[in-house]
């Protein structure tokens, strides 16, 4: 009988540019999909083919790799921020579900990015407009969370906030970019099977159970409370980094964990000790470059003749106060000539005040101590 209907969809896809070039054999550009994943990981590629419209030219390079990790970062931190509402929320049937004018703008935007993404998915299959859309909705999202973090008392709507994740989970499912629909929201099945649950609270317990030693022998040795915030900070950058938890302080003192790839945390803290060590290094090599400055000043000025040698081109006599009074001729001076010989050694005697301060404040041998602490100033660089 054979088929009546031959296909439902036809598209024309474009060629791959990389770095602005076309890729092919024939360039050497060419970039297999398990090349590509030393690069991005599956989701990632996924996401990037959805940002391009399929009837263009696809980009591939270090522009697109990262809109790529920045749009996925905003929808982990989207889905992670309605976690904690939803989590915080034991029971959300008697949670008070009276609407302001925040809850209204919210829902007006999901209303919004509701009829986008439909009209994008009906328009040539613009994925590129839904995703737009989505990341409109989580911006929103953000203002309304920002809205009701303040002290005014109000705080955020779960419900409403669980059907703009569902909004954002649905459209993300018909991309391929999450296995869940509505039903479970977010992109990772992090900890949904019952060994890996079991594994994490395991890995918890342990976490939590070496913090309390480490704070009970802190406690019991009577050591500086500096070194319980460093105990604390321990547990937030190592322990539950390791088990894939993410610790975040907030404004009020309190904090909110999020569950995330340990990987990404890793990457994240790395990146952190490092900029951080980057700043240290620069702080410490501005200090070296102003101490290298500063003896070479004085060494520079330890290094002039006396007043009288400095001058004695000038004058040949002087008298106790170290003035000239007689010319390089052995003439006395007078009038202007005395005025002028006084600014000149008054500018000679300007120029070693410092060096003199210096000696009076730290002694005579300061110049060789700024010396001994260059030398550890660099051996602490050279071991950064």
């Amino acid at each position: 009988q054979g088929c009546n209907q031959w296909v439902n969809y036809f598209l024309h896809s474009g060629h791959l540019g990389i770095e602005g070039l076309k890729m092919s054999k024939s360039l050497k550009n060419f970039i297999t999909i398990r090349e590509a994943l030393t690069t991005f990981t599956p989701r990632q590629l996924r996401l990037m083919m959805a940002l391009n419209p399929w009837d263009r030219r696809m980009a591939y390079g270090v522009q697109v790799q990262e809109e790529v990790k920045s749009r996925e970062a905003q929808l982990k931190n989207f889905f992670s921020n309605v976690d904690v509402v939803i989590r915080k929320s034991t029971n959300s049937v008697n949670h008070p579900q009276k609407w302001f004018e925040e809850e209204m703008t919210l829902s007006e935007a999901y209303k919004s990015a509701a009829a986008s993404i439909h009209t994008s998915f009906l328009d040539s299959i613009n994925t590129r407009g839904a995703l737009d859309a989505v990341s409109e909705l989580i911006k929103a999202t953000n203002v309304y969370l920002s809205a009701r973090s303040g002290s005014d008392g109000q705080i955020p709507q779960p419900m409403l906030l669980r059907q703009c994740a569902a909004l954002v989970t649905r459209t993300l499912s018909v991309m391929g970019l999450t296995p869940y629909t509505s039903d479970q929201l977010g992109m990772d099945n992090v900890g949904s099977g019952d060994s890996e649950a079991s594994k994490r609270t395991d890995s918890i317990l342990d976490a939590l159970s070496e913090f309390r030693d480490k704070v009970r022998n802190l406690a019991k040795s009577k050591s500086n409370p500096a070194e319980y915030l460093t105990c604390c900070d321990c547990l937030r950058d190592d322990a539950l980094v390791e088990i894939g938890v993410r610790l975040e302080d907030k404004a009020d003192g309190t904090s909110v964990w999020k569950i995330d790839d340990p990987a990404t945390l890793r990457k994240e803290r790395d990146e952190k000790i490092a900029a951080q060590a980057a700043i240290e290094k620069k702080k410490l090599s501005n200090k070296w470059e102003n101490l290298k400055r500063e003896i070479e000043k004085f060494a520079k000025i330890e290094s002039l003749p006396s007043l009288q040698e400095s001058l004695s081109a000038k004058y040949a006599k002087f008298d106790a106060d170290g003035f000239p009074t007689h010319n390089a001729e052995g003439q006395p001076l007078e009038g202007k000539a005395i005025d002028k010989a006084k600014k000149e050694v008054e500018k000679a005697k300007k120029v070693r005040i410092p060096y003199e301060k210096k000696v009076a404040e730290l002694g005579t041998n300061f110049l060789n101590d700024m010396k001994g602490q260059l030398s550890d100033l660099q051996a602490k660089l050279q071991s950064m």
